[in-house]
This record gives structure tokens, sequence and C-alpha cells, in this order.
């Protein structure tokens, strides 16, 4: 769903400044990548809430915990307000039932912090 510029809209959701950056730097690895995404930066789930409702965005990072609240909670929060984009969560929990928790509560994947392997949400076949 990349929006009218074929630009990749990205909100990373996190209190924690140092992991803002430092996803920021991951997802925009040379300069070719800083013209093809445009990555905002959020640290409550009340910020993120107001910039999902200003504008469209392609990909939703959603830190585990996040101020304090656990991600599936503001993962929820944001799906009951509509938004329907991929949604990554990001902990640092690599556990299989936090794993599993996740997706079913919504999550498109989950990534564990320091871990560069995603693990994708199953498929009905």
């Amino acid at each position: 769903m990349l929006n009218h510029e074929d630009i990749l809209r990205i909100l990373l959701v996190d209190d924690d400044h140092a992991v803002l950056s430092g996803l920021t730097s991951a997802l925009a690895v040379d300069d070719a990548d800083e013209e093809r995404f445009q990555i905002d930066k959020v640290n409550s789930c009340e910020e993120a809430l107001d910039e999902l409702m200003a504008g469209p965005f392609d990909l939703l990072m959603v830190a585990d915990p996040v101020a304090e609240v656990a991600g599936i909670e503001v993962l929820r929060d944001i799906l009951h307000s509509g938004y329907a984009a991929p949604i990554v969560l990001v902990t640092a929990r690599g556990d299989r039932v936090a794993q599993e928790a996740a997706l079913a509560a919504g999550a498109t994947d989950y990534v564990e912090r320091g871990r560069p392997t995603l693990l994708q949400k199953p498929t009905d076949a």
C-alpha cells in the first residue's frame, strides 16, 4: 500500500530515543534509501494514534513496551482505531509464547531486538 509518491511512510513508536535512532538507521541503510523512506517517530500510543489519524502510513513498527504499556495493548488500541496497514511488533522478548500472542493480537510480524530474522504470520492455505 505505497502512497501516491511511491515513498514508503513508516511510523516508529517507542519511548526510547536510542531505539528509535537504531531502527531509523537500520531501515535507511544507504543514501538511496533516504529518498524511498519517510520515517516518522513518536514516543507514545497517544502520539501514534494522532499521527495515524493525520495521514496514511504504509508500515507501523511498535516497541514492546511503550511508556510502560505492553506493546500488545498498544497494538490493540491502534487496530481498534481502524488502522489497517502492516504492523511489526519490536520487542526484547524472544519466547514463542510472546511471538504467538503478538501475531494473535493482530501484528503482521514480530521482530526480536538484536535478531534480524522476521517471523512470518502463518497464512491459511
